[in-house]
């Protein structure tokens, strides 16, 4: 039996419900708040993620509105210093020097399409732009042949994620606006794995290079974002 296509309007249908119930039911109890950003924005943290309609940095870190600079792009890549940017670069410029945000935050996440393609090697086959955009994270791939020689392709897809977290870490370090606030202290950068199956993170270690459980990273923290 053939499956009847499902009807595009009840996507949208279901759009048009949501933001009913927003504006009937949330926007009311955060009226005084959203006045307040109507006059200006002040968010002190970037954060970089996936494109992927499965995270959602808001509803995952439980923050209100105004409180995170979103830069969401196909493997959460951050071209390095001395490429074209397009609108991750200015988006990351204008965060940090004009809202002079304190922390930047590159979050991977598990079962990342642009990952797995960048692990078997397509990289978008048939796509120029895409393959263009996933050469940012070739580095991820040498380090990764290197590195997870012999590893089955679960392990393999889940050190190629942590890798590139890491690679886009230090690509960051190469913008100028970057690395002068990191030199004056002013800035720090954090690098997260999210896991869409479990809700856990796990956070990168700049001294093992490693990455540990959210709560022995942050232990003690109670408000990085």
């Amino acid at each position: 039996m053939v499956p009847m296509p499902r009807d595009p309007q009840a996507s949208l249908n279901d759009l048009i419900r949501g933001v009913r119930k927003f504006q009937r039911d949330v926007y009311p109890g955060k009226q005084e708040l959203f006045k307040t950003l109507a006059k200006g924005q002040s968010p002190k943290i970037l954060f970089i993620t996936c494109s992927d309609s499965r995270i959602d940095p808001s509803l995952i870190t439980q923050s209100d509105p105004g409180s995170l600079f979103l830069i969401h792009n196909a493997g959460n890549i951050v071209p390095p210093h001395g490429t074209p940017y397009g609108g991750t670069g200015a988006s990351i410029e204008y965060a940090v020097s004009v809202l002079e945000v304190e922390h930047i935050i590159v979050c991977g996440h598990s079962a990342c399409g642009a990952m797995t393609a960048l692990c078997e090697r397509h990289q978008g086959d048939g796509i120029p732009i895409i393959r263009q955009w996933i050469s940012y994270a070739d580095a991820t791939r040498a380090i990764l042949d290197t590195v997870a020689h012999g590893a089955d392709e679960a392990q393999r897809l889940e050190r190629c994620i942590e890798i590139n977290v890491a690679v886009q870490m230090h690509h960051l370090e190469t913008i100028p606006s970057v690395a002068a606030r990191m030199a004056a202290k002013t800035l720090a950068l954090h690098g997260w794995v999210y896991h869409i199956e479990s809700g856990e993170i796990d956070v990168y270690d700049p001294l093992t290079e490693g990455f540990k459980s959210f709560e022995q990273a942050y232990q003690g923290q109670t408000s990085i974002v």
